[in-house]
């Protein structure tokens, strides 16, 4: 599968089949994921998959708890943390979008959840407590990575936080040491004939989020319409009594290529004359400048 094709046919499913994932295809995935790039190749994660037996325990355990217990707090991210505002009209048109999508249907979305979307496999990346808060990000690219790998071996995926809502319970059946915290949890597995699973999601294009400059955007000199021969610095003008700014001076002659003769009578009055230009130039700019 192509690479751009990989990246639009990826979307959440939220009903898988039955049928078991190869331990084989798993890891092969999970190498693939293995190349993602992070800081100074620190590499923070560790990878937990649930299958089997182990996958059974965990999915009636969430069952039985999904619509009474509280929800535990052992994972880094906290969904109800606060969120932008363009995040948040997001998520409010997903969700009168997905709510009109399925009509009479809408319980069957809480009902897929607490079984945890009937997931063949579930994965756990987890990293280090107490580290520092860039591992998110670099976990958040493993899991992108994965899920797109998941794509190209024919393994649809769904990443969502009640994966990991019970979190204690995760720890004690997959043997996560408590000096790790769960990142991030995804559904694997191979999608099922359900109507739930036709719902896709829009994107914002790529002129709304998207900003290209060449060049930088204006300074104060740019501003008040000076050339960009010389760069313009800093003057207070006591003049008029406030700050503004004038071109930088050129490269004056050397000192001693302008020293006059010791001898009055041996003076050139031009010197004095073209001297005299040149600071009235100056003042010409400053005002301009100031101006």
């Amino acid at each position: 599968m192509e690479f751009e094709e990989a990246v639009r046919a990826l979307h959440s499913v939220r009903d898988f089949k039955s049928q078991e994932i190869p331990d084989e295809v798993l890891t092969r995935i999970v190498a693939v994921a293995q190349r993602t790039p992070s800081w100074a190749n620190s590499q923070p994660w560790k990878v937990y998959i649930a299958k089997g037996n182990t996958l059974e325990k965990i999915k009636r355990e969430h069952l039985s708890k999904a619509m009474q217990a509280p929800r535990a707090r052992r994972h880094a991210a906290d969904p109800r943390s606060p969120w932008g505002r363009f995040p948040l009209e997001n998520m409010q048109r997903w969700g009168e979008r997905l709510t009109a999508f399925l009509g009479q249907d809408g319980m069957e979305m809480s009902q897929m959840q607490a079984r945890l979307f009937n997931a063949s496999a579930l994965v756990y990346p987890t990293a280090q407590r107490e580290v520092s808060p860039w591992m998110v990000y670099d976990i958040g690219a493993f899991s992108q990575t994965l899920m797109l790998a998941a794509k190209d071996n024919g393994v649809d995926s769904a990443p969502a936080y009640e994966v990991v809502r019970f979190a204690d319970d995760i720890h004690a059946i997959m043997g996560i040491p408590d000096d790790e915290a769960i990142i991030a949890g995804i559904a694997l597995g191979y999608p099922a004939e359900d109507r739930i699973n036709d719902s896709h999601t829009d994107r914002d294009a790529a002129e709304d989020v998207l900003t290209i400059r060449k060049w930088p955007l204006p300074s104060v000199a740019w501003a008040v319409g000076i050339g960009a021969v010389r760069p313009c610095v800093p003057v207070f003008s006591r003049r008029r009594a406030f700050c503004g700014i004038r071109r930088r001076p050129a490269r004056r002659t050397p000192p001693g290529r302008r020293t006059a003769p010791a001898d009055p009578a041996k003076r050139c009055p031009i010197p004095r004359r073209a001297a005299s230009r040149r600071a009235a130039r100056r003042r010409r700019r400053s005002a301009a400048c100031i101006g």
